[in-house]
């Protein structure tokens, strides 16, 4: 009697088992089933699709061709604040990064010599200027990450220095 084998053909493992071929009706060779996956925090699991075919009369070869899958991880999934505050604090994020945008355009602006434009278009063109500028420096390995995150800082600053009453971050003259 023939041992069961296994070996690798063409990306895939084939199963060989004790049942001779010839012992096979060739109508009856063919198994398919699709594998899957998802990966929670806890653990990876692989699914497997209802098998279509006959597993008994294919069992001298069974071959998985691909397995795949996923894995995704986000900070929503560790704790229990990011299910109720996640899209909150990505609001946030997003708002303080236009604002960071924002005052690192004025201020570059301003450190040319220029005058500060008037109306909301100027503005908000010198946010797009400092948002390029920004994703210019992303593409610099770590470097560039921390750039980003600083201009995230500053625009989170910036908020809470005008939305905070005066004199908690900033020291206001109110002759001014």
């Amino acid at each position: 009697m023939a041992q069961a084998d296994a070996r690798r053909l063409g990306g895939g493992l084939i199963f060989r088992s004790a049942v001779p071929r010839a012992a096979i009706h060739a109508e009856t060779r063919s198994v398919s089933a699709p594998i899957g996956g998802d990966s929670t925090v806890t653990a990876y699991q692989v699914t497997l699709a209802p098998v279509t075919g006959n597993l008994r009369a294919a069992a001298s070869e069974v071959s998985v061709g691909a397995v795949g899958g996923y894995a995704f991880v986000t900070g929503e999934d560790v704790t229990v604040d990011g299910l109720f505050g996640g899209d909150a604090v990505l609001g946030a994020d997003a708002i303080s990064a236009a604002l960071g945008s924002y005052v690192l355009g004025v201020g570059l602006w301003l450190a040319v010599g220029r005058s500060m434009p008037d109306g909301m278009a100027g503005k908000f063109a010198l946010a797009c200027l400092a948002a390029a500028l920004a994703g210019l420096a992303w593409l610099v390995p770590v470097a560039g990450w921390f750039f980003v995150l600083g201009l995230t800082m500053l625009g989170l600053g910036t908020l809470a220095a005008f939305a905070l009453p005066g004199g908690w971050l900033l020291r206001r003259d109110p002759a001014a």
